[in-house]
């Protein structure tokens, strides 16, 4: 018996704001120039605005070393496609399915940062998560990946430390509305989500409805704190926590900003009475700042 076609496939999916027209979204270099076109449009009574296109190279960045250690002559380019359908949902709010390369299409500004990690922290099954990719907030920037096939909950990998911002996610997790139907999805999730939607215009729009229902639900117990500490990349927003930063520092802050030793250092040297502000302190000082400034209640933020 043949096995029945489904009605959804895996889409990668974003959310951008901050846009007036759709082409907001899009970097400025792909609209109409060096092969890639713009088509407006509608899905489902909602604006949208295409952008396809390829990357094209004429030379892969290997082909000189390889030429070089085969002693023939290697030549060899590269062409590699890229799409994004943006389809507004807002006023100043649109989703953005990309393809192929397509991600590389989008305004970063725009792209609202974390909204795949939101979706997962509500919707994933807490002991069902596979893969974890976290860094420290240091002056290492150190990135560690794990994962565990079989799943396990967040204690299994070791997740609790201070100064630790998890920023993607892979697991299962059940989102009520699909058009899969109730039955659990693995999802991956970063700024971007991957999950599977439907393949026609109206299960699409019905599946991004039921996506953005989620991000009004209560954060799931035993994954709150991964919304403990959420990436700023947005550099307008970076400048302006350093301003106050700065502003905190030279005591013009209503509040009051205070600097720790780290405890596992306490030993070490007995206790501190004052030490210079280095310039990793001061990088360290500029993130705690935009944690404590532009977070959200109960939760925290990272530069």
């Amino acid at each position: 018996m043949p096995r029945k076609e489904s009605l959804s496939v895996r889409t990668t999916s974003y959310r951008v704001r901050g846009i007036n027209d759709l082409t907001d979204a899009v970097r400025f270099k792909y609209l109409g120039a060096g092969g890639f076109t713009a088509a407006p449009g509608t899905v489902e009574g909602s604006e949208s605005l295409l952008v396809t296109g390829a990357m094209h190279s004429r030379q892969t960045t290997w082909a000189g070393r390889l030429s070089t250690l085969s002693g023939e002559n290697v030549s060899l380019g590269n062409t590699t496609a890229a799409a994004v359908l943006i389809i507004r949902s807002a006023s100043t709010e649109a989703w953005a399915l990309a393809y192929g390369i397509g991600f590389q299409l989008l305004e970063p500004a725009h792209i609202d940062p974390g909204f795949g990690m939101r979706v997962a922290i509500r919707t994933a099954q807490p002991n069902a998560i596979q893969s974890l990719t976290r860094s420290e907030l240091d002056h290492r920037a150190r990135t560690d990946r794990s994962s565990i096939p079989a799943g396990e909950a967040l204690r299994g990998f070791g997740i609790g430390d201070f100064g630790e911002v998890v920023t993607r996610i892979s697991g299962t997790a059940a989102v009520s509305g699909l058009a899969l139907g109730d039955a659990s999805v693995r999802i991956r999730a970063a700024d971007a989500l991957s999950i599977p939607l439907g393949k026609t215009p109206r299960l699409l729009m019905s599946d991004l409805d039921a996506i953005a229902a989620t991000l009004d639900l209560t954060p799931q117990p035993e994954l709150q704190a991964l919304e403990q500490f959420v990436r700023v990349k947005d550099a307008k927003m970076i400048e302006q926590l350093e301003e106050e930063l700065r502003a905190a520092l030279a005591g013009g802050s209503n509040g009051r900003l205070a600097l720790g030793r780290p405890h596992e250092r306490i030993d070490d040297n007995g206790t501190p009475i004052s030490w210079p502000a280095s310039r990793s302190l001061r990088s360290w000082a500029s993130a705690v700042w935009a944690m404590i400034r532009s977070s959200p209640p109960n939760a925290r933020t990272e530069r």
